[in-house]
């Protein structure tokens, strides 16, 4: 008898391994995770670097522009624009047609500055801060703002009854200002015009204060300077001795850096200074007294009336009449030239004390003048256009 064998399949009775999906374990997600951190670490920084590099070629631009524009004005009118003069402010002010601080360089170079409908809406028979100029005060320029000073573009700040004449002024402010050299002082305590006339003729800049207007005087008694003394004519190209290339026209003043406290007199520079139409000290006019970027190097001027200072008001300080900016190692100036330079905060210049006054300079406050201690200084030496110093690129 045959046997018939069934061939018995083994079922296995273990379990069937399950399919492995790919992934990470935690150890490799956080291996990533630092590869990651690290890579953003190091091009961060890059990034960063390359945005600084294009703001700062901007700003660069910009000053060229103001170079190509004082070109142009010293062409076409056989000066360069006065830093300040006193202005007449008008009809309905306070105090009806007299004088006190007008408007800045900038309003007279604004034909230059591809800016002509705005120069022709402004009066010139008055000073700024009233109605008759509201309008063009309000307005911003985009060429007078640095990229990296990024808090100045489109700010407008609204200050009511501010105008000579009561009415509503919106400021709107600038990145750049005008060299008025080391010693341009407003003269309060002159006795004489002989005595105004030499304060006037101590300034070393390019603009500077030029006084009052001789053909127009006040119509009547001015109570903040009663008498008119008279002034002086502005900077021509024959006036820059020490030659265009070494001498200073515009340099940056980072309003973004400017105290939002108020001081001894309640004035807050961010919103009172750096106005674009206005020829205040503290506004668009910087001094080489003090040191490049003096903040954190050097005391903020926290009573500026009537001392050392050149303040004639209550508003300006150290900080708002020097040089600064936001780029890394110092700031952009444009030359009379027209070319434009990167200045090193390290550039030599004069010794000064905690407070930022030059320990080689003195101030007489009977005669207001300065008597200075002769002392290297290449920084004080390119803001003059008749101090005679020799310099040489490699110094700056």
């Amino acid at each position: 008898m045959k046997m018939r064998v069934r061939s018995i399949r083994c079922l296995s009775t273990a379990a069937p391994s399950p399919m492995r999906r790919p992934g990470f374990t935690l150890i490799e997600l956080l291996v990533v995770i630092s590869i990651i951190g690290v890579l953003v670490a190091l091009l961060l920084p890059a990034v960063q670097s390359a945005r600084e590099a294009a703001r700062r070629a901007q700003c660069v631009n910009n000053l060229k522009q103001l170079g190509l524009a004082l070109a142009s004005y010293e062409e076409t009118c056989g000066s360069y624009p006065y830093g300040m003069a006193r202005e007449n402010t008008g009809p309905r002010s306070f105090n009806p047609n007299g004088y006190y601080i007008g408007s800045s360089l900038f309003v007279r170079l604004l034909p230059f500055l591809e800016q002509k409908p705005l120069a022709n809406s402004y009066n010139y028979s008055y000073t700024h801060w009233v109605a008759e100029n509201a309008t063009v005060c309000a307005t911003g320029i985009s060429t007078l703002w640095c990229p990296s000073d990024g808090e100045i573009q489109g700010l407008q700040v609204r200050q009511s009854g501010w105008g000579w004449d009561g009415s509503d002024q919106v400021m709107t402010y600038t990145s750049y200002a005008g060299s008025m050299g080391n010693f341009c002082k407003v003269p309060i305590s002159v006795t004489s015009p002989a005595q105004h006339r030499a304060v006037l003729n101590q300034a070393d800049g390019l603009f500077f204060y030029i006084g009052w207007p001789e053909s127009n005087p006040p119509v009547q008694p001015n109570p903040i300077a009663p008498m008119n003394p008279g002034g002086i004519g502005p900077a021509r190209l024959a006036s820059v001795r020490d030659g265009l290339s070494n001498t200073l026209a515009f340099g940056e003043k980072a309003h973004g850096k400017f105290s939002r406290t108020p001081d001894a007199y309640y004035s807050i520079d961010f919103y009172y200074n750096g106005a674009w139409v206005s020829g205040n000290f503290g506004d668009t006019l910087f001094t080489t007294l003090f040191p490049m970027n003096p903040f954190n190097r050097i005391q903020a001027d926290l009573n500026p009336n009537g001392d050392y200072f050149y303040s004639y008001d209550n508003q300006e300080d150290d900080y708002s009449i020097a040089a600064s900016s936001f780029h890394p190692g110092g700031s952009n100036f444009a030359f009379a030239d027209g070319s434009v330079r990167f200045l090193k905060d390290s550039i030599q210049g004069w010794p000064y004390d905690a407070t930022g006054k030059p320990t080689n300079v003195a101030y007489d406050a009977a005669t207001c003048l300065f008597s200075v201690k002769p002392m290297p200084g290449v920084y004080q030496a390119l803001s003059t256009i008749k101090g005679a110093e020799i310099l040489s690129a490699d110094q700056y």
